[in-house]
């Protein structure tokens, strides 16, 4: 049955049983990264030796590793960088 063609008691019990997987899930305190097309660890870790002076330390003052790219808003080690470089306030 269609969700639109149920009571208002079936929706009610539908309600309950997705908090309660939901109450599930979240007490696992998993803390998990989807971004898709984004390499794991073991991935980036194939161009170690290609490193030079960084000498494995790959992390961001915040912990991001940086084989990574920075996510969306990039290294912010690198815009204060450039944003000192171009006159940008901070």
């Amino acid at each position: 049955m269609h969700i639109d063609q149920l009571s208002a008691n079936e929706l009610a019990s539908q309600l309950e049983s997705l908090q309660e997987q939901y109450s599930k899930l979240h007490s696992l305190g998993l803390s998990l990264d989807l971004t898709r097309g984004k390499p794991g660890a073991d991935q980036v870790a194939l161009s170690n030796v290609l490193d030079g002076i960084l000498d494995g330390n790959y992390l961001a003052a915040d912990g991001t590793d940086t084989r990574n790219y920075g996510g969306l808003d990039g290294l912010a080690e690198a815009k204060a960088l450039f944003g000192a470089v171009l006159g940008l306030p901070p």
